[in-house]
């Protein structure tokens, strides 16, 4: 665990650090006490971040979550699962005995369905979903947010509905385009889902279960009385 906890807080005292050097860039005749605000209000959130890191690794020490690295079968408990991307390669494969059952690459995060008899090869974390309240977070979306120090993420990945978005329709936007796909159950789940491609952008109904896109961003859609 040592070398994924060090690598997470690396990039984000190196993005604390921009940030901080960045806004005081923009006006050099800044007072002291504003300097001193910015670097006091970063090390907060450099410490929230260590506080969260340290609850991840209190669950792996007791099964609750997973390293990345390959699993034989039984090694890990069945269940449900967030995976967290935190070094830029979100490759899942699970495997059943010889026999692929899934495989995804998650953008950022997203959820996987482990089963008894299921070997699993991860380059991210997985965190067991009954472990939400423990850590104090209603999904996969809110611990990616918080390993990597960042807030209100909208970018590509793996949402499950009423947990990491509301309900709702959703307006779905990327400038080379992109695609978004709509599932019941998590991956592995042996339940099809359908994928559509978009140019530019399109609205999306989601009323349950998870929606996954590949692009810029998402975001909630208001209707008009026309449509």
């Amino acid at each position: 665990m040592k070398r994924i906890i060090s690598s997470v807080l690396a990039i984000s005292m190196l993005t604390l650090i921009i940030s901080v050097c960045a806004g005081c860039s923009k006006n050099d005749n800044s007072s002291d006490n504003s300097l001193q605000t910015a670097i006091a209000e970063n090390n907060a959130k450099q410490n929230e971040q260590k506080q969260f890191i340290e609850k991840i690794k209190d669950l792996i020490r007791n099964g609750q979550a997973y390293d990345a690295g390959e699993y034989e079968m039984l090694e890990i408990e069945s269940g449900q699962y967030a995976f967290i991307n935190f070094n830029g390669n979100g490759y899942c494969k699970i495997n059943f005995y010889d026999e692929t059952r899934g495989w995804e690459n998650f953008d950022s995060f997203g959820y996987v369905e482990i089963l008894k008899g299921y070997s699993v090869k991860t380059y991210g974390i997985l965190v067991n979903c009954e472990s939400f309240e423990e850590l104090g977070v209603s999904g996969a979306k809110e611990i990616y947010e918080k390993m990597h120090g960042i807030e209100n993420y909208d970018g590509p990945g793996m949402y499950w509905i009423d947990y990491d978005i509301p309900s709702g329709a959703y307006r779905i936007e990327s400038k080379s385009g992109g695609s978004y796909s709509l599932c019941n159950c998590a991956v592995v789940s042996m339940v099809s889902a359908f994928e559509e491609e978009y140019q530019d952008s399109c609205t999306v109904d989601c009323s349950s279960g998870f929606i996954t896109f590949k692009g810029d961003k998402i975001s909630p859609y208001k209707k008009t009385t026309n449509e």
